[in-house]
């Protein structure tokens, strides 16, 4: 359902993984701090910042750095059969 909180199992030892960059970076984010859905739309979708901002600073949208290959590409090797579904209040204090 929108708003369910998602998390890469914490006990997975990422740096056995094969992964993109792009991957990995996603794969430590979602250990830490987990995953929200956004949508319920049928396919995986994983948003990012912008790189307008960046791309007015310096020229230079980082995405194209970091994504040089197809966008469906960039999250090869994230083990999604790790993610777990956290319970539907889970990390809100108590009322």
């Amino acid at each position: 359902m929108e708003g369910q909180r998602l998390r890469l199992d914490p006990t997975l030892d990422l740096s056995t993984l094969v992964m993109t960059p792009v991957a990995r970076m996603v794969a430590v984010a979602a250990q830490k701090y987990g995953f929200v859905v956004a949508d319920r739309s049928g396919a995986v979708t994983v948003i990012t910042e912008s790189g307008n901002k960046e791309k007015a600073t310096t020229g230079v949208d980082p995405w194209d750095t970091l994504l040089p290959g197809p966008d469906y590409d960039a999250m090869r090797g994230f083990p999604w059969d790790r993610i777990q579904v956290l319970p539907k209040d889970f990390g809100r204090p108590a009322n």
